[in-house]
């Protein structure tokens, strides 16, 4: 597989972001934010598909496609249980100024956080 000059620059620079000091700043906050656009698309496909297309149509569709009768458990599925799942695990997951980070450490700071919690984790598992 052969790459474009392009391709690999583009790939470098976004690299690089992660790379410079605020690094896992940024990514942090792509993590955050892209997980919770996923859920967002999730459920606004789920509202697409179900209420505006309608779960007869995507039904007599599924049908056409598959040969045999979709059951009606996925019309309660589709329609109402998936949605308010979605909902929940965005509510549950909504930045709060607990999970958000609100400020860039230095790398320094960072690291000796990270062996703190470390060494938490390992003393809670060796008490047990």
């Amino acid at each position: 597989m052969t790459y474009h000059k392009s391709e690999v620059t583009e790939h470098l620079v976004v690299l690089y972001i992660y790379y410079i000091q605020g690094g896992i700043y940024i990514f942090q906050l792509a993590d955050w934010y892209v997980a919770a656009l996923v859920l967002a698309v999730g459920i606004i496909e789920c509202i697409i598909v179900t209420w505006i297309y309608g779960f007869n149509r995507l039904y007599e569709d599924l049908e056409l496609m598959i040969g045999r009768k979709v059951p009606v458990f996925f019309k309660v599925v589709l329609t109402f249980v998936t949605p308010l799942v979605l909902l929940r695990i965005a509510k549950t997951i909504s930045p709060s100024k607990n999970r958000v980070p609100n400020t860039c450490l230095s790398r320094a700071k960072y690291r000796q956080k990270q062996k703190n919690s470390f060494r938490e984790n390992i003393c809670h598992l060796c008490t047990r």
